[in-house]
Parts: structure tokens; sequence; C-alpha cells
């Protein structure tokens, strides 16, 4: 499922103006910044512990539309118990730039409250229709350490279908048994403040 893939080759060839090169760039980088602190990581790790430990360090391209360039760069480590750890790069590739949450809204517009209000609504309903499943919301015993909002550099991807996709690691936003989630944001609740 994941490919390893050289980032600046893909971005350089969806996007041909010094903006993307830049980009590339530093996307490429980042990544290999990443990938050394998840080997210093595990070889500390490795050097405390005894047993089978894994690490897996693997990129892929999810997104690739005349639009949109996004790669999702996915860390996999594991003793006794595993963790992933997914980060995303998203290039608007009519300019060639990097993209920032912040970036896709207008100027001011306050993209945090309904973005953290989508997800509040999408987790109740998720957890109504599966008892198994469960987020960090609505708790009883510890409402402080609830969910409430979204970070402003909060991680996410735009799909194939033009839409944003907002991200969370392991225990971001629910419990390490429910991995990494994603929430799909519907166009209508974005659709006054995003830039088109």
């Amino acid at each position: 499922d994941f490919t390893e893939t050289e980032p600046e080759d893909t971005v350089n060839g969806s996007a041909s103006s010094i903006n993307a090169v830049l980009s590339s760039a530093q996307i490429t980088e980042e990544i290999r910044q990443m990938e050394e602190q998840a080997v210093t990581s595990f070889e500390q790790n490795v050097s405390q512990e005894t047993g089978y430990q894994t690490l897996r360090f693997l990129h892929r391209t999810i997104t690739d539309t005349p639009d949109w360039y996004c790669m999702e760069v996915f860390c996999y480590t594991a003793s006794a118990d595993g963790f992933e750890q997914v980060n995303h790069f998203t290039i608007n590739k009519k300019t060639g730039e990097r993209v920032e949450l912040e970036d896709l809204f207008y100027a001011g517009a306050d993209y945090i409250t309904p973005i953290s209000e989508e997800i509040i609504s999408q987790m109740r309903a998720r957890m109504k229709e599966n008892p198994e499943v469960e987020y960090w919301i609505d708790s009883e015993d510890d409402p402080e350490s609830d969910f409430s909002r979204i970070r402003e550099d909060q991680d996410f991807y735009i799909d194939d279908e033009g839409r944003l996709v907002i991200c969370f690691n392991e225990l971001e936003a629910a419990p390490m048994s429910m991995g990494t989630v994603e929430f799909i944001i519907p166009d209508k609740v974005l659709a006054p403040i995003r830039i088109n």
C-alpha cells in the first residue's frame, strides 16, 4: 500500500515552477529530518529494551489532481505496542507552493470553529452508530481532556474530490486503539470562508 518514492521527483513532475522546486526541496528536507529523528529515537529504545522491535518509515502520494498534490508520510514503531504517526504535505499545483491549513481560507477567517464543530458532530455520529468507536468527547470522568478544537496547524490533506480532510495521530483525539483518524469536512461547512 505504501511505496517508496522520491518526493522531489514527483513534485517537480507535477508543477514546473521555481516555487514547486523550492517546496519540493523543503518537503524533502523535512521528510529527511523526520526519518532521522525516528531512527535516532528507535535506536535509543532498542538500546534500552529487549525483544523484537520494528521501525517502518514510508511515504506515498495520496492526491495528484490538476489542482493538488498531497503526500503522506507514515512512521510506525513497535515493541510491545505499535505506534503510528502520519504527516501530510500539500502543494497547490497552480502556484507550486506548499499549503498550510490557514492558507485555504480568507485572511482573518475563523476556520477553527466550524471545522472543530463539524468534527465533534461526526465523532458523536460515529460513536452512536458503532459502540466500539471511541473519541475523547463528552466524557464524564475528565471533560478537561476532551477534544474541543483543532490546532491552527492541524494536519490535513486535500482528497481527490478537492475536499478538506483533517487528520489526527494516535492519542490526539481518541484512544490508541482507534489508531490515526480522519474527518472529511463537507464543502458546505467551509463555503463561506474557503478560497476557491
